[in-house]
């Protein structure tokens, strides 16, 4: 999986140990890199992540649309709130995703697949960890996240209110100062679930 590339990224830098965090796939990427490599991890942040199984409402196809009217239904489950895409801002969306649409596609089918799937092995992850979700999140549910938080034994789990998938992105100030305040904490944060504010 693609935790060796980070292996590999952190070889080259000369970087022995990091805290590491992922979205989405990159969650899952961090999280198996976590637990196959728990010397290169300190602290662990997981944001709407995927790694664990769930019954999916969708198939591969909504992430590799090849017409607006798929890439307007792929930004309805993102967001809440998703905003109109200027034609030209399509037309480029639709020529990346027909270029890069093979990675989504393979990492789709390790997750239908069932390879690599971590259900069982989250108790395994020892490092610190934040859990961090959008209350919102159409594609990868709530339920997900408060499944990862109750399997990792030193974790504890923030959710957005009024957030989708891309809290990160479009709730950057809450989630920002969550992961600012899980970071700087001496020792770690490790609790029950928490809820943040939407964004103003």
């Amino acid at each position: 999986m693609e935790e060796a590339a980070v292996v590999s990224f952190m070889q080259a830098v000369h970087l022995d140990r990091a805290d590491v965090g992922g979205w989405s796939m990159g969650g899952w990427v961090s999280m198996k890199l976590a637990l196959d490599h728990p010397e290169l991890v300190d602290r662990l942040i997981v944001y709407d992540s995927a790694g664990l199984y769930f019954p999916a409402t969708f198939g591969a196809e909504l992430f590799v649309p090849g017409d607006a009217p798929g890439v307007t239904r792929l930004l309805k489950i993102l967001s809440p709130h998703p905003r109109p895409m200027p034609e030209f801002v399509m037309r480029a969306v639709l020529r990346k995703i027909a270029r890069n649409g093979w990675v989504v596609e393979r990492s789709m089918s390790a997750m239908t697949s069932g390879k690599d799937l971590l259900d069982f092995r989250l108790h395994d992850l020892q490092q610190p960890t934040l859990v961090l979700w959008g209350a919102k999140d159409e594609l990868i549910p709530l339920e997900v996240g408060r499944k990862i938080h109750e399997g990792i034994p030193n974790s504890s789990l923030n959710v957005v209110e009024g957030c989708g998938h891309l809290a990160p992105l479009e709730c950057w100030e809450p989630v920002a100062q969550a992961t600012e305040t899980f970071l700087r904490a001496q020792p770690p944060i490790a609790g029950a679930e928490k809820s943040l504010p939407a964004p103003n």
